[in-house]
C-alpha cells in the first residue's frame, strides 16, 4: 500500500462512507494493523496516527465478525439440537430419522467450529486490541510524544494475528475517507477490493 501524505483539507470527523461492511459499522470507529505497510519514518506523527487508525478500524470489524460467527454457531447448535431430540423421540414416520441424523451433524458441526476457532474469544481479543488502539489515539490527541505512541504501536501490534486482507484493506480506505481525503486524494491511496472479496463484509 502506498504511504498517504496529508490531505489539503483534511477532516478528521467521520464520514459517511458508501462501501460494503462500512456503513453497517457498530460502534464509531477509528483502527490498522500489520497488513497496513504504512512505514513509520522520521517521527511523522500524521502517518503515525494513520496507521492506528486502519487498526483501529480492522479489529473492531473483525470483533464484529467473530461475535456474530458466534452467535450464528449456537444458532445452528440450537437448530441441530432440537431436530436431534425430535429425530430420536418420534421414530414412526419415514422421515423422522434423516431430521434427526441431519440435526445431528449440524450440531456436531457448529460445536466444532465454535472449539476449533473459538469465536467468542476471538472477539474478545479483537475488542481489547480496538480498546489499545484507541487508547494510542487518546493519548496523541493529548500531546504525548510520538517516540512512544511509535514503541507502544508496534507493541500491540506484534500482539496481534495475521489478518483477513479483504477486512484491512476496507479498513485502509474507510480510514482514508475519515482523514479527509476525497476524490482524487483518495483514489491515489486508496486499495481495490476485489469483487469476490465483498462476501465478507456480510459478515465483517
Amino acid at each position: 500500500m502506498e504511504q498517504p501524505t496529508k490531505p489539503a483539507d483534511a477532516n478528521t470527523n467521520e464520514t459517511a462512507i458508501n462501501e460494503p461492511g462500512i456503513n453497517s459499522e457498530p460502534e464509531p470507529a477509528p483502527i490498522g494493523a500489520a497488513e497496513t505497510a504504512i512505514q513509520i519514518e522520521n517521527d511523522d506523527s500524521y502517518k503515525l496516527v494513520f496507521s492506528i487508525e486502519v487498526s483501529r478500524r480492522y479489529n473492531l470489524h473483525m470483533a464484529r465478525g467473530f461475535r456474530r460467527l458466534g452467535q450464528l454457531t449456537k444458532l445452528f447448535t440450537i437448530m441441530g439440537g432440537s431436530a436431534a431430540f425430535v429425530g430420536l423421540l418420534n421414530q414412526t414416520q419415514a422421515i423422522t430419522p434423516w431430521v434427526g441424523l441431519v440435526g445431528t451433524f449440524v450440531l456436531t458441526f457448529a460445536t466444532a467450529l465454535d472449539i476449533v476457532y473459538g469465536f467468542d474469544a476471538a472477539s474478545f481479543e479483537h475488542r481489547k486490541l480496538a480498546r489499545d488502539y484507541t487508547d494510542l489515539l487518546r493519548r496523541h490527541k493529548s500531546g504525548e510524544g510520538t517516540k512512544n505512541l511509535t514503541q507502544d504501536y508496534y507493541y500491540i501490534e506484534a500482539n496481534e494475528q495475521a489478518g483477513l486482507k479483504a477486512v484491512m484493506n476496507a479498513s485502509h480506505n474507510q480510514a482514508l475517507r475519515n482523514m479527509g481525503y476525497t476524490g482524487d486524494e483518495y483514489k491515489e491511496y486508496a486499495v481495490k477490493v476485489r469483487w469476490w472479496q465483498y462476501p465478507l463484509f456480510i459478515v465483517f
